[in-house]
This record gives structure tokens, C-alpha cells and sequence, in this order.
């Protein structure tokens, strides 16, 4: 438990909050520990929507049912939290052969996290089932354009607008969410207008889900998608049709869309630095993935950025440092603002 600062990671206060707690701790360990800091006005929306997500993404995934079926699902979880369907009882089914995994806990949950929704004031209702049409939205859109990927024939997106699409669907508009809850929940607002705090927190959603995407290349190149454009690797001179063995053109086509991933989280922590010092625990939520995204992206292989046995992995003792620091130093506007911008970073939390 983390307590410098007065700031704690509180445990669960009642058996009513086991379903985004102990659940939630089941299908993501780190990004857990954002959710626990958040400050209570926000805590139980936010954690509900993270929750339906991951719901809608346990469903994308899952290998046990057709791409048809799982779009069917997907349409399906999304009428249930827009209030068009009774229940969702049968998402369950989808992982009847799983086991007793994570997921397959996660969705024998479903219906009572719709239950959960229904608790909640009508307008955090409207944002949250806002936000999860457009995620189930680009989910959909990936399950058709891959339906017929494989690792012998990858499929790609078109051009860097069918990319930044894709990120503001499964990603910005989180951070839109975010920043629209924030400002309708908590007191003492940042002196940025609304608008311009939500534009930085939609870059900086985007900017996370690259980095997702620059970790992945070798895992979603077995799968058959390349989520960097065909567009762009024209104009590199790029391909990848050797890509166990890079040349200097696809590493160059690499570099520059981590180079975009920085910039975007260079947003990231202008924004979070932008917060109102009052919002020490929103500041640390967003303060740990921007420092892990920036991390991670330092440690990708430059030279050999399909290698599965390089690919970019924080070790837990670096994301407690992490944390560590930006505990210590959130009550120092100055130290604070150092540590948060991106190109920084890395330096920083070894010094």
C-alpha cells in the first residue's frame, strides 16, 4: 500500500464493491491499481466503465466462437448497456469451454454490471454508455477488417486517418470520458477550458494504444493484422514481407510513428500537469500510465522491433518506482512538472 502524501490505495469498503474490485484485480493488475486511486466521486464510474470494456473486449477476443459470432455478441453487449436489451445473460456462454478463467469469470458478471449502471445518476449513465458505443464501435470495425487475416496473409489499415480513427475509438474517447466526468464530479476545475483539457486528454488516450500497438507488432503480425498503415509504408519504401529481419526502411516507418506516440503523450503530461494540484489522486492516475507508456516506449527495440524476445516489458519493480515518485513529488508543482514531461521521463526515475 502506497502512503506518502496521505495518498493511499484503499481497500475494497464493502462486499457491494466486489464487482470492481476483486473482479477488476482478476483481468488487469496495473491498471487496477490507477482505478483504487481515483478519488470516490469518480472512482465507482470510471471502474464501471473500465469494467464494461473489458467485457466488450473479452468478447472481441475470444477465440472459442467466429468472428460473425462475436460481432453479433459485441452488438448485442452494446444494446444491453444502451438500455435497448432486458439482460445479458447469454454472453456467458461464449466461454463455456474456458475454464475457470479470468475472462470467462468476467463475463459470468455481466449482468450485474449492467445492474451496477442502472444505480449510478442519469447523466454519468449517459457519458458511460457514450463512451462504450464508441469502443464497441472500433471493436466491430477491427473484427470486419480482419475477418479474413491470417498469418500468411496480413491484412493492414489503409492510411494513417483509418489509424487515427481506430485510436480515438478504442482509446481517445476515453480519455474524453474522463476529462467530461472530472469536470462534472469534482470541484476546484483545472483554469484550462473544458475544451482544450479534453482535446490533450483524447491525444493522450491515443497516445497510450499506440504504444500498445508499437508493443504488439509481433503478436498482431501472427494474427494476420498490422495496425501501421499500408499508405504509410509506401511512402517509406517499407514492407514486411521480411520483417523477422528489418530493413532500414521499416525501421525508419517505425520510428516514426513512435515518434507520433511521443508526441501524443507529450499531450499526456501537459495535460496532467495542467490538473488542479487539488486532484492529487486524478493527477497520480494519469501520471502512472504516462510514465509506464513513455517507459515502454524507450525500451523498444530500435533496431529489431518485430523480435518477440525483445519486446518492451516494464518489470514491476520499475512501475513501484514509478509510482513511488510521483507520490513523493506531487505536492511539488516544479519537481512535479519535470517528472511528467515525456522526454524526461526515462532520465528521471533512474536518477
Amino acid at each position: 500500500m502506497i502512503s506518502p502524501g496521505n495518498v493511499t490505495l484503499e481497500p475494497a469498503p464493502s462486499r457491494s464493491d466486489e464487482l470492481l474490485t476483486g473482479v477488476l484485480r482478476g483481468v488487469s493488475r496495473s491498471f487496477y491499481l490507477t482505478l483504487r486511486v481515483l478519488p470516490k466521486p469518480i472512482r465507482p464510474q470510471i471502474s464501471l466503465a473500465y469494467l464494461l470494456a473489458r467485457i466488450a473486449d473479452t468478447i472481441a477476443d475470444t477465440d472459442l466462437i467466429a468472428s460473425a459470432q462475436r460481432l453479433h455478441a459485441l452488438g448485442r453487449w452494446n444494446d444491453a448497456i444502451a438500455g435497448r436489451l432486458g439482460n445479458a445473460d447469454d454472453l456467458a456462454a461464449l466461454t463455456e469451454n474456458a475454464g475457470q478463467s479470468p475472462e470467462s469469470h468476467l463475463l459470468g458478471h455481466a449482468s450485474r454490471a449492467l445492474d451496477l449502471l442502472h444505480t449510478l445518476p442519469e447523466g454519468d449513465v449517459k457519458l458511460i454508455r457514450r463512451v462504450l458505443e464508441t469502443i464497441i464501435s472500433g471493436q466491430k470495425l477491427d473484427l470486419e477488417r480482419f475477418q479474413s487475416s491470417s498469418a500468411e496473409a496480413v491484412m493492414f489499415l489503409d492510411s494513417e486517418q483509418d489509424l487515427n480513427d481506430y485510436l480515438y475509438r478504442v482509446a481517445g474517447c476515453v480519455g474524453g470520458f474522463w476529462t467530461q466526468l472530472c469536470f462534472g464530479c469534482l470541484r476546484a476545475a483545472p483554469k484550462e477550458t473544458p475544451d482544450h483539457m479534453l482535446q490533450l486528454s483524447i491525444q493522450f488516450g491515443k497516445g497510450l494504444q499506440l504504444v500498445n500497438i508499437l508493443r504488439d507488432l509481433h503478436a498482431d503480425l501472427e494474427k494476420g493484422r498490422c495496425y501501421l498503415p499500408q499508405e504509410t509504408m509506401t511512402r517509406f519504401g517499407a514492407s514486411i514481407e521480411h520483417w523477422e529481419d528489418p530493413d532500414e526502411n521499416l525501421q525508419r516507418m517505425v520510428n516514426h510513428f513512435i515518434q507520433l506516440a511521443r508526441s501524443y503523450l507529450d499531450a499526456g503530461a501537459v495535460y496532467t500537469t495542467q490538473l488542479p494540484q487539488s486532484w492529487k489522486r486524478v493527477r497520480l492516475a494519469c501520471a502512472w500510465p504516462l510514465m509506464i507508456g513513455v517507459e515502454t516506449l524507450n525500451a523498444l527495440p530500435a533496431e529489431d522491433p518485430f523480435n518477440p524476445a525483445k519486446r518492451a516489458k516494464i518489470s514491476r519493480s520499475r512501475v513501484r518506482s514509478i509510482m513511488a515518485r510521483t507520490v513523493l513529488y506531487q505536492p511539488l508543482p516544479n519537481r512535479w512538472k519535470r517528472l511528467l514531461m515525456a522526454d524526461s521521463v526515462h532520465d528521471l526515475t533512474d536518477g
